[in-house]
C-alpha cells in the first residue's frame, strides 16, 4: 500500500506576501477525494502494459472503463487486442485518467494514474462487473462476444496530480473512500 504524501512539492522561489490563497477562499478537498471524483468523471483512460513484443517497454493505448465501489477500473478487452496479449503475459498495468479541458491547457488539468495488476474477473463477480460496466456504457454491443472478456484493475498505488504544484501519492484506503 502506498503511503500519502499529500500537498504541493516544494516552490523553487521564495512565496511572496499575499501570494496565498485569499483567507476566506474554500479550502480544497483532499487529493484522495479530488483524484477518486476525477477517476469516476470520466470513462476513458490510457492503459499501460508491459510489451510483448518490445520486452521490458510500456505499451499504451485507449480503453473505456466503470468503476467498482472500491474505485477500481472494470475493463472489457478483446483477446485480439495488444494490451489484451501484454497483460496476459504481465498483468502489470497502469490506468490514467485525465481531467477534460481545453487544447493546450494539458499540463494544468488533474490527472490520476492508477497502478497495480490486471486481472480477468473471474464468475463469482462476472455478472456484477458486467452490469456495473455496461450501465457506464450502454451503447455496448460486443460484451457478449466470445473473444470479449472483463477485467478488474487491482489498484496497488494511486498518483494524483491535480495541475501544477499539487500532486501526490494516495493511500489506498482514502482512495477507496475505507
Amino acid at each position: 500500500m502506498a503511503v500519502g504524501r499529500q500537498g504541493p512539492i516544494a516552490s523553487h522561489t521564495a512565496p511572496t506576501e499575499g501570494s496565498g490563497p485569499p483567507a476566506d477562499a474554500p479550502a480544497e478537498p483532499p487529493h484522495a477525494e479530488s483524484a477518486r471524483s476525477l477517476v469516476a468523471s470520466t470513462s476513458v483512460g490510457s492503459l499501460a502494459t508491459i510489451s510483448v513484443d518490445v520486452p521490458g517497454y510500456p505499451f499504451g493505448s485507449v480503453v473505456n472503463y466503470a468503476l467498482d465501489a472500491q474505485g477500481c477500473p472494470l475493463l472489457l478487452l478483446s483477446d485480439l487486442a495488444e494490451h489484451t496479449r501484454n497483460l496476459k503475459a504481465d498483468a502489470r498495468a497502469s490506468l490514467m485518467a485525465t481531467e477534460a479541458g481545453q487544447p493546450g491547457e494539458a499540463l494544468g488539468l488533474g490527472r490520476v494514474t492508477l497502478v497495480g495488476d490486471l486481472r480477468a474477473v473471474g464468475p463469482d463477480s462476472y455478472e456484477t462487473v458486467r452490469a456495473t460496466y455496461l450501465e457506464a456504457h450502454p451503447g455496448t454491443g460486443y460484451a457478449d462476444f466470445a473473444d470479449f472478456n472483463f477485467y478488474r484493475l487491482d489498484v496497488r498505488s494511486v498518483r494524483y496530480v491535480g495541475g501544477f504544484g499539487r500532486m501526490s501519492w494516495i493511500d489506498l484506503a482514502d482512495y477507496a473512500g475505507e
